[in-house]
């Protein structure tokens, strides 16, 4: 039991939407401190101070208004792949269900991993969700014209 209780602690944020606390920071805009800023690289800024604040000012909005941030937590797209699978089932096209198994390796993945809700390791899971969503609506509709079109 105590097994169980420490694997749901270590990797909760991955399927809980609600999660905000993140143990590195939200965003990290630049490296300090060793090891890269040891003297030996010329490390600086291309763009003015104010504009660097300016970006990191509107990536924390993201964090701050209901709804933006559940976009930037890894739980919010592991509920949609399962809501998108549930689907697939519901409509008997469990063929298209294939396409989910990348994406359902990538959160297997971060559970397994010893990291809790780190936005990187979520980030494939992420970028493909649009596309994924896109599929499985496209394909029903697709199904739907051709059933009308077909001759009795």
């Amino acid at each position: 039991m105590v097994y169980i209780e420490a694997t749901l602690n270590n990797t909760f944020s991955y399927y809980y939407p609600f999660y905000n606390e993140k143990v590195l920071g939200d965003y990290q805009f630049y490296i300090k401190g060793a090891p890269v800023a040891t003297g030996y690289f010329d490390i600086h800024y291309i763009t003015p101070v104010k504009i660097r604040t300016v970006l990191a000012e509107y990536a924390q909005i993201w964090k701050k208004v209901p709804g933006f941030s559940q976009l930037v937590d890894p739980g919010f797209y592991t509920w949609i792949l399962l809501l998108l699978a549930g689907y697939l089932i519901y409509r008997k096209r469990t063929r298209d269900i294939l396409l989910l198994i990348g994406p359902a390796i990538n959160i297997l993945i971060c559970i397994a991993s010893p990291v809790n809700g780190l936005l990187r390791y979520a980030l494939p899971l992420m970028a493909c969700t649009p596309l994924l969503i896109y599929l499985t609506v496209r394909e029903e509709k697709e199904s739907e014209t051709e059933g009308e079109n077909r001759p009795l």
